[in-house]
């Protein structure tokens, strides 16, 4: 009788059924008779069956056991100790619909929430969207707008311009619908690997912190909006903390959690603003908006050793900076520099007049060294808006569209791309309640500007760094 375990995982139904005559043989060789219909068949058979359909079961629990092989629900389950939030379920595309008649209503027209349309694919495939809001065609209006969103999840409700045309739920007395700008957001729900990947990816050392439990932790601070952490290699890690104090008042209780969650061996120095190397310096590697500088020595110091350096402020002023370092100090040692004020922060690392061998690396962050942190670079965004009215649009319709627009940017998160697509539907829902505002005819021009770029049309965007947000600045509607 087979007896070895990974080979009994692989025997199919007939080998066990072989296996089980063979033993009841070798137990008593008198049992000769194994025909279709005796006894000896019969139980071999039973015996086959049930545990055929053991092994099964155990290779399935075994299978569903370990993130590197489960799929499906018990993957999401798994990864919760990982990832608390779980498996990305996927989101709805949404825009804007419009709705039309060849010539004036002669009374209000309610469009009510939950009304069909499609965009028919090249295929012949339907894909549907439903209204989230009831809207009103008015009295003498031949156009209303109404907010809306894919009736499925997924991809395929991101759909271009001018696609959804066709009315499913009848409305009486309009004829008409369309999309003025694209259905955005859709995603579809994570697939399995990707959730895998990104389960594995959030563990940086056995047993040590993860990346989701820094950032549940840091956020948790009172004042704290956002937090983002990047991992730079070798155990350092980029904090980005959105708070509601700063550069110019950070929290204490940040640094705490830092300083309490970080992985043992793991170190977040901050942005490094430059390199002294003998073999050529480097400035301006990286830029933050604002914070102390800490020195970090590369090699053993035999003697008290100064390095000066010019830095220059989040307001573009250049000033000196200093730090000395005493004899003794050992590789790696790190040491906050003196600025020009006690509260003086950097920005960028320009220069150095040290002419010395040894090396060193030049830090910027806020909070105690090695448990820094920057607050994001904030990045103004205007908007110049052209419209064109009905003659009776709402009361405040400029102001209202204005308030959407800023509450929409308000909203963007660090590192989020400011995209035109993203942007121009809010001109046209409310983006705090998602009603549609009623008297746009038309949208002349739609003009977004933010860090020296200017985008007008679908299909463009401006990049937004790591370390960067950003904020609304002159939001000008006429």
């Amino acid at each position: 009788m087979v007896i070895d375990f990974a080979s009994f995982l692989e025997m199919s139904p007939r080998d066990i059924y072989d296996d089980w005559l063979a033993y009841i043989q070798s137990r008593d060789p008198l049992l000769k008779d194994v025909g279709p219909a005796t006894f000896n068949s019969i139980l071999a058979e039973a015996v086959a069956s049930q545990f055929w359909v053991f092994i099964q079961l155990l290779k399935k629990k075994v299978k569903d056991s370990s993130i590197l092989t489960a799929t499906g629900a018990p993957l999401s389950a798994i990864v919760l100790a990982m990832l608390p939030e779980g498996r990305y379920p996927g989101v709805r595309a949404s825009g804007v619909m419009k709705f039309s008649r060849p010539t004036a209503a002669l009374y209000d027209i309610v469009i009510p929430a939950g009304t069909l349309c499609a965009m028919t694919t090249e295929a012949g495939q339907l894909i549907k969207f439903q209204t989230t809001e009831a809207t009103t065609m008015l009295t003498g209006q031949t156009l209303a707008y109404a907010a809306a969103a894919a009736l499925n999840i997924g991809n395929e409700g991101n759909v271009a311009t001018n696609t959804i045309k066709t009315i499913l739920t009848p409305v009486i007395g309009i004829s008409n619908c369309t999309n003025d700008a694209p259905f955005t957001g859709g995603t579809d729900q994570e697939a399995d690997e990707d959730l895998r990947k990104r389960a594995l990816y959030t563990i940086w050392v056995t047993g040590k912190a993860t990346i989701p439990l820094v950032q549940e932790h840091v956020a948790g601070v009172e004042g704290v909006r956002e937090v983002k952490v990047e991992t730079l290699g070798q155990g350092d890690v980029l904090l980005v903390v959105d708070s509601e104090g700063g550069t110019g008042a950070p929290e204490p209780a940040i640094g705490d959690m830092i300083r309490e969650n970080l992985a043992a061996g793991c170190t977040a120095p901050g942005v490094l603003g430059a390199s002294l190397r003998d073999a050529g310096d480097s400035f301006q590697i990286g830029d933050c908006s604002g914070g102390q500088v800490w020195v970090r020595t590369l090699q053993f110091l035999a003697e008290e050793t100064a390095v000066p350096f010019v830095y220059q402020t989040p307001g573009g002023v250049n000033q000196n900076g200093t730090i000395t370092f005493p004899a003794g100090s050992v590789a790696g040692y790190t040491a906050k520099a003196t600025l020009a004020a006690e509260d003086a922060l950097a920005a960028k690392i320009l220069s150095s007049s040290y002419a010395g061998t040894l090396s060193f690396d030049l830090f910027m962050g806020l909070g105690e060294y090695p448990f820094l942190w920057v607050a994001p670079e904030l990045q103004t965004v205007d908007i110049a808006l052209e419209l064109v009215l009905t003659a009776t649009p709402e009361v405040g319709l400029l102001n209202n569209i204005r308030a959407s627009l800023t509450a929409a940017l308000a909203a963007y998160k660090i590192a989020d791309p400011l995209e035109f697509a993203d942007l121009v539907k809010y001109i046209y829902v409310d983006y705090a309640t998602g009603r549609a505002f009623s008297g746009i005819d038309d949208v002349s021009s739609f003009k977004i500007t933010c860090k020296g770029e200017t985008i007008t049309g679908f299909g463009q965007s401006i990049e937004i760094d790591g370390d960067e947000r950003v904020k609304p600045g002159d939001i000008m509607p006429g």
